[in-house]
């Protein structure tokens, strides 16, 4: 038994399409159960429109530069919004790791030599892994797919269907 991931219904192993809403329904061979929960990007390019991800790939990478300006370009575009997230997502982890850094770094300026290269390789560690992120996010969103980071792509801060509270 699977459970569609776009309306949550409950669906056989073999199916290929949800009954209630007809998305496509991902695979379910023991490689996906395997791989299920644990750290990978997800991945939620088949439940994105074709269309609106063809329209929208050059919006979609600005989210990674100025995450707000894409979501007022396009509000409704599920394909901005998912990049919109993960272009957030990178913002806040880097200010909040922005914040330990300049602690730690604090704590192992007073530590003479070892210190300092030890403060030389936290702080080149954290703005190549923050390089890295940033560019595969742009990377992404330009080639089409709608993958999350590693490590906090499957946090949720937009939803990818936009909220509309009289419908």
């Amino acid at each position: 038994m699977q459970y569609c991931p776009h309306c949550t219904s409950p669906a056989e192993d073999d199916e290929k399409f949800c009954a209630t809403c007809g998305n496509i329904l991902p695979p379910t061979d023991h490689v996906t159960r395997r791989y299920a929960n644990d750290s990978r990007p997800h991945d939620s390019t088949n439940r994105m429109d074709p269309e609106d991800i063809a329209r929208h790939k050059s919006l979609a990478a600005i989210a990674y530069l100025i995450p707000f300006f894409p979501l007022l370009a396009e509000p409704n575009s599920g394909y901005v919004r998912y990049h919109v997230n993960q272009g957030l997502l990178l913002f806040f982890t880097f200010l909040i790791s922005s914040l330990c850094v300049l602690v730690v770094s604090a704590l192992l300026a007073l530590i003479p030599v070892f210190g300092w290269l030890m403060l030389a390789l936290l702080l080149m560690g954290h703005a190549v892994g923050f390089l890295v992120a940033f560019l595969l996010g742009i990377s992404h969103a330009i080639r089409g797919k709608a993958l999350g980071l590693p490590l906090i792509g499957k946090r949720r801060i937009i939803h990818e269907e936009p909220y509309y509270p009289n419908r």
